[in-house]
């Protein structure tokens, strides 16, 4: 099983409501195993389990669990080696706006669009 919190080496800044990362998405990443060895992509379920660590890290709070997601768009293929900006932002009490970013040689490519709804696991 894979642990999002071991495997996702970013790092989180800002200040609430907003908050965002650079990632560089590495080649060994345990999710690309088997998810199309010829011309890997990383799978949706990644992308989620990504933004859900990167929301962890900007509220310091481990124990939130993803509930729901919605207007999920995903509008280009994350591919190993790829150069990502997550921009996050808090929309609500338990609500989350997420946008990947391409950002490789000088450009700006959106590549998710989504909304996530989120609920602490204390208590």
């Amino acid at each position: 099983m894979i642990n999002p919190d071991v495997v996702f080496d970013f790092e989180i800044n800002g200040n609430g409501p907003s908050f965002a990362g650079n990632w560089a998405i590495p080649g060994d990443l345990p999710y690309f195993e088997g998810h199309f060895p010829d011309g890997a992509v990383l799978p949706g379920v990644a992308i989620l389990d990504a933004s859900l660590t990167a929301i962890k890290r900007a509220e310091r709070d481990s124990s939130l669990r993803l509930t729901g997601v919605k207007n999920a768009k995903f509008l280009q293929l994350v591919r190993p080696g790829m150069n990502v900006r997550m921009d996050l932002t808090k929309t609500g009490d338990a609500t989350w706006a997420v946008q990947w970013h391409s950002v490789a040689a000088g450009t700006d490519a959106k590549v998710l669009l989504v909304e996530l709804s989120l609920h602490t696991g204390r208590g």
